[in-house]
């Protein structure tokens, strides 16, 4: 699934905008958008800001920059990513018991 790929990819690159996540998936920007909105509901991925100073990233970071939107995962993120099924199962309770995943991992 999709939103798995996403969650692995940012696993292994710590950081990544949309338009590099649209390109490894094959997908659109708006599709990646719709997915990532989900999953930063979820608490999956949160937004981070990019700023001048940030040294997080190999953006290179820039006043032009400052309007890119960059992700990264989350402790619960994290944990789905190690533990799929069990950890996501006991971090929300609104997903179905007989559900291995949540639906839209």
């Amino acid at each position: 699934m999709n939103e798995m790929r996403i969650l692995s990819i940012l696993s292994k690159e710590n950081i990544v905008d949309v338009d590099t996540l649209s390109r490894e998936l094959g997908l659109s920007n708006s599709t990646v958008r719709a997915m990532i909105d989900l999953m930063v509901h979820h608490g999956y991925l949160e937004e981070i800001q990019c700023g001048s100073s940030c040294g997080m990233c190999p953006m290179k970071c820039s006043s032009s920059s400052s309007k890119i939107k960059m992700y990264r995962l989350t402790e619960k993120g994290i944990g789905c990513i190690e533990k799929p099924k069990r950890w996501c199962k006991e971090k929300d309770n609104s997903w179905d018991s007989n559900d291995e995943v949540p639906s839209f991992l």
